[in-house]
């Protein structure tokens, strides 16, 4: 009995420890898929140390559409202003459908403009980058993922090429979405 009071302050830690590591997941899921609503989400990127959020406003567009612009691919569209009045362009196109998981693309299988970043006055090609898609629902009939959620990583490198050959830079990069649908104006 004495032994079970002196381990009861650690028992209460571990249980309180553990009951608030589930709470804060929780939070974190519902967070996202509140800012996940239809026609809705959100965006960011973190290169050469800077974090881009996208904000939506009555300028943001986005699309992450399969089989709309090449067959049988997922084009994936954002243009819009980050939270510091910083343009945010991405543009990428991998075959296939975004489906849950970890996937990684390289531009050695792709090409060099399969995925573009061009963030605040950087202009970046993609050479390699992963996605860990947590959720993924295709609406097979029209096309549109409703919702696509999922984190990224991946290694960048700036435009323009010279004289036939790649910039020697390489920056990584992190980032995530939870996009529902799309805004065109």
């Amino acid at each position: 009995m004495n032994t079970l009071k002196k381990l009861f302050p650690f028992i209460l830690i571990l249980l309180l420890s553990a009951c608030n590591k589930d709470e804060v997941e929780t939070a974190t899921e519902t967070v996202a898929a509140v800012s996940c609503s239809t026609n809705s989400g959100s965006f960011d990127i973190s290169i050469g140390g800077t974090t881009y959020e996208m904000a939506l406003n009555s300028g943001t567009q986005f699309s992450i559409l399969y089989d709309w612009y090449t067959v049988e691919t997922s084009d994936f569209i954002i243009n819009s202003l980050s939270q510091n009045n910083k343009q945010i362009y991405i543009e990428l196109g991998l075959p296939g459908t975004f489906n849950e998981g970890e996937t990684t693309y390289l531009s050695s299988d792709l090409g060099v403009d399969f995925f573009s970043i061009s963030v605040d006055t950087f202009d970046y090609y993609v050479s390699e980058v992963t996605f860990n898609v947590i959720e993924s629902n295709l609406n097979s009939q029209d096309g549109i993922y409703r919702p696509v959620r999922a984190t990224f990583t991946g290694t960048a490198h700036s435009y323009p090429w010279t004289n036939g050959q790649p910039p020697i830079d390489n920056l990584n990069f992190t980032g995530s979405f939870c996009l529902n649908g799309i805004i065109i104006p």
